[in-house]
């Protein structure tokens, strides 16, 4: 099994969700005695979650892991002084957790809050997606890693580390944009636990209120509504009003004013400020926003399906190329035009995706037969 990404704002509900998974599990750790009749004392670990550390270096996520194996086992640090040498190299570090999963059969390994890995101290995305795919390969067990949205950009320098992180697919946790039944639900559920000695169900008016001043996330709901009733019991109302969660919000909230007032705005820009809060296909697109990354991505495409016959690619002579009609000059040929440069029969794929029916276009072409594809023109 590939690893499992799970990707959401701050607050989302993430981590909550993971553990109410894992709380199905009717064991975290299995003391096995005997396998078909013969004597066999082994202590099987189930799960092991782990959230990465403040620091952010890889050694302090190792002695994390093995941290939470002796917390997990009762072995009193038994394994954390196996990280607690001055010196260990990475490989080193990759031993010894590839023994402890080894010996305990790990079942599978949930890697919280990984936008705390710091790529200052890991020099960068390379060492530390190098580390983490030789992790999955060694431990052979099943890796579920649950970060913001800042995480993104650690998968996308590369398409491989992109390619790795999808094998078992993206689980995003989208912010409703507006008022939606499933959002309803969830905050009317939330309003049964009320300790007011006047508890009301939520109207209309109480759910805009609501949305309005968490912007649907669903830990500030709860922070919300958990001082709203406070102040309730300390005024003597005993009642959640609209006018008292409003009045809550500016006094009790006042830090998160301007995260919630640039989802209320909800554009990149006003997002960008907090890195945990842009959205996982904004934070993929403002990458774009860097020339670099566009040049490059152009460059490959004219590399595998050019257009303006064997020329180098701008990338390497350092000039632009632009397309030579067949008069000799620097205008766009038309659309029905053929470089004499190109090979007979070649197919631009550029050209084929924009086609009604790019797969009919592919067999009319003779690209596509029923012997497979044919890339170096008609057969």
């Amino acid at each position: 099994m590939g690893p499992l990404y799970i990707v959401g704002l701050s607050g989302s509900g993430k981590t909550t969700c993971a553990d109410a998974i894992l709380r199905t599990y009717p064991q975290q750790v299995i003391h096995h005695t005997s396998w078909r009749g013969r004597h066999l004392p082994i202590t099987q670990l189930v799960w092991l979650k782990v959230t990465c550390p403040k620091n952010g270096s890889i050694s302090s996520f190792c002695r994390e892991f093995a941290r939470q194996v002796d917390a997990a086992l009762g072995t009193g640090g038994k394994y954390e002084k196996l990280f607690s040498r001055t010196v260990m190299r990475e490989d080193m570090l990759e031993g010894a957790m590839r023994q402890i999963a080894a010996t305990h059969f790990l079942g599978i390994l949930i890697i919280d809050e990984i936008q705390r890995l710091s790529l200052q101290k890991t020099h960068g995305t390379a060492p530390l997606l190098h580390f983490f795919q030789d992790l999955r390969t060694t431990l052979r067990v099943p890796v579920v890693e649950i970060g913001t949205s800042k995480a993104a950009h650690l998968f996308t320098n590369e398409m491989k580390d992109g390619r790795r992180a999808s094998e078992s697919g993206l689980i995003q946790f989208e912010r409703p944009p507006k008022r939606v039944k499933e959002w309803d639900d969830f905050v009317r559920r939330i309003w049964t636990y009320q300790w007011v000695r006047q508890p009301q169900d939520p109207d209309d008016e109480m759910l805009d209120t609501v949305f309005d001043l968490s912007q649907s996330i669903p830990d500030f709901v709860v922070l919300l509504f958990k001082l709203a009733q406070q102040r309730a019991m300390l005024d003597g109302t005993e009642t959640l009003t609209p006018k008292l969660l409003r009045q809550t919000y500016d006094d009790g909230l006042a830090l998160l004013h301007p995260a919630i007032n640039a989802l209320r705005t909800n554009t990149t820009k006003s997002l960008s400020q907090y890195e945990d809060l842009l959205p996982v296909d904004e934070a993929l697109a403002k990458l774009l926003e860097f020339p670099k990354h566009v040049t490059v991505v152009q460059d490959y495409l004219d590399q595998l399906f050019p257009v303006t016959g064997f020329a180098a690619p701008a990338a390497e002579t350092g000039q632009s190329v632009s397309p030579q009609s067949c008069d000799g000059s620097t205008e766009p040929a038309g659309p029905g035009a053929v470089d004499p440069a190109l090979p007979p029969g070649y197919v631009d794929m550029r050209t084929a995706a924009d086609a009604d029916d790019p797969h009919q276009y592919l067999v009319e072409k003779g690209v596509i037969s029923h012997e497979g594809v044919n890339l170096g023109g008609r057969r």
